[in-house]
């Protein structure tokens, strides 16, 4: 099985951020109502604040431009919280559990929500 880096660990993460990835950042910004501060964003940060505005984990309640946030709403009643984890939320959780310097557990059972909670716990734990 391939593991999927998080961004601030490819080999290009700190170069930046391509005109794609500058043109979708932009619409979805405007899409969302968000301020975005698109001046010296790397590509790694760029991926990451496109995924942040995907998922709606992200808050511009100050002055401040859109940084990653808590998830909008509670896991616990999300309408499609007790599907399976989706490949990409167990591939996540496998590179922050190697990065926490845990073994890494088969996700194969996790919901949805219990895979988000299992991300939110491992992000407080390294820092990600």
């Amino acid at each position: 099985m391939s593991t999927i880096q998080p961004p601030d660990q490819w080999t290009t993460g700190q170069d930046p951020m391509t005109n794609k990835q500058a043109a979708f950042l932009d619409k979805l910004a405007h899409d969302k109502h968000v301020d975005v501060d698109m001046e010296n964003i790397n590509k790694a940060q760029a991926s990451e604040l496109i995924d942040d505005l995907k998922s709606g984990r992200v808050s511009n309640d100050s002055d401040e431009p859109a940084k990653p946030s808590e998830p909008i709403a509670d896991p616990q009643k999300w309408s499609t919280g007790g599907e399976p984890a989706t490949q990409k939320q167990k591939a996540y959780i496998a590179v922050l559990e190697k990065k926490a310097g845990e073994g890494v557990h088969d996700a194969s059972e996790l919901t949805k929500t219990d895979a988000s909670e299992r991300i939110e716990d491992l992000r407080a734990k390294t820092g990600a």
